[in-house]
């Protein structure tokens, strides 16, 4: 059963966008677990600054009388220390989703908590003298799925990208 193999190749984080309108749905390409992973639709991905070196995502499992959820955190930080201090923090608890984008050319969403999001995640930020860290909390009915960006589909992610002078 080849879903139970060893995972062969590990994706690192690269960067992290947050979404504040629009939605994700599940995705309608076959092949692509199409209740698990994510296509987003109509939504904004802001960029986000932050050290990839401070970049984690988390999941857990818990089981009730009405089933299993998983709780997804996301957490990163950031230097916090500017004359748009306040209004950034504020602006994190305005967070509808959140792209955890890979080195493989796909992406995390969190958020994405049903077939709908039914509630938006949790944003929890913390702060001293010189970063901020933001930690983002959402329980969801399945556990987090993928999304493909731009270079996840069609064109292979892995074909060298070097221009060769014409002489």
């Amino acid at each position: 059963m080849e879903i139970l193999q060893r995972v062969k190749n590990t994706p690192q984080f690269c960067k992290v966008e947050l979404c504040f309108s629009g939605d994700l749905l599940p995705s309608s390409i076959a092949e692509w677990q199409p209740f698990f992973n994510s296509s987003d639709n109509n939504s904004i991905f802001y960029k986000t600054y932050g050290s990839k070196s401070s970049l984690s995502f988390s999941e857990e499992s818990s089981e009730t009388k009405a089933g299993v959820y998983y709780t997804q955190t996301v957490t990163f930080r950031f230097p916090s220390i500017d004359k748009y201090r306040a209004e950034r923090i504020a602006l994190m608890q305005k967070v509808k989703y959140i792209k955890v984008v890979l080195t493989s050319g796909h992406n995390i969403y969190v958020g994405r908590n049903d077939y709908y999001q039914n509630s938006k995640p949790k944003c929890r930020v913390q702060t001293n003298q010189n970063l901020a860290e933001v930690t983002f909390t959402s329980n969801s009915i399945t556990p987090v799925g993928l999304g493909p960006n731009a270079t996840g589909l069609g064109f292979p992610y892995s074909i060298p990208t070097v221009l060769i002078p014409v002489t």
